[in-house]
């Protein structure tokens, strides 16, 4: 499908950690396979738990951004979700995403 879209070469291929094996690794050799390259670089971004479970929409733990906006405002929000680097692991806990961010 991504083929039809960017060709049989692209820069950036990325998803989510637990997609790097088997099925990252999978795309991989399915495109060397057939004499292509596939993307030149692979970015893999850490999960957002809930509770220290993933959150996920079969478990039916998910907040929208919407729901953190009633929680606290724009700012805020933006300032607890930049927090963790992108590959690691963030626990959103709703009473922390209320604090008021830090001042500078």
């Amino acid at each position: 499908m991504v083929t039809k879209y960017l060709g049989t070469e692209f820069d950036i291929h990325g998803g989510g950690l637990d997609l790097r094996f088997p099925h990252h690794e999978n795309e991989m050799a399915q495109s060397q396979a057939a004499g292509h390259g596939f993307a030149n670089f692979w970015m893999h971004n850490g999960m957002v738990t809930y509770a220290g479970e993933k959150m996920s929409k079969s478990i039916g733990n998910t907040v929208s951004p919407a729901e953190m906006l009633e929680l606290a405002p724009p700012r805020v929000v933006r300032y607890y979700l930049g927090q963790a680097q992108y590959r690691s692991v963030l626990d959103y806990q709703p009473r922390r995403c209320r604090r008021r961010p830090p001042r500078w």
